[in-house]
């Protein structure tokens, strides 16, 4: 079974966003929590990559909450 190092072709060490492109033809989108970052989710990550799937895992940055005003004003 190939290391997570030549599954990801990256360092998975780090918190950063994940990618690979798998050769199966259907695609896993990874979602980690709020309080977290990509590290969190990378196994899930690794695993759907090893059964060839292709895979995104974003950083998910709290900015991009919007507020219960931004709502408001959006309607």
């Amino acid at each position: 079974m190939p290391s997570n190092q030549e599954v990801s072709g990256q360092d998975t060490a780090a918190n950063a966003p994940f990618h690979h492109r798998g050769e199966n033809g259907e695609a896993v989108l990874v979602i980690h929590g709020f309080t977290s970052g990509p590290a969190s989710m990378l196994p899930w990550a690794l695993a759907f990559a090893k059964a060839g799937y292709t895979v995104d895992l974003p950083v998910l940055r709290k900015d991009f909450i919007a507020t219960a005003y931004q709502v408001y004003e959006a309607r």
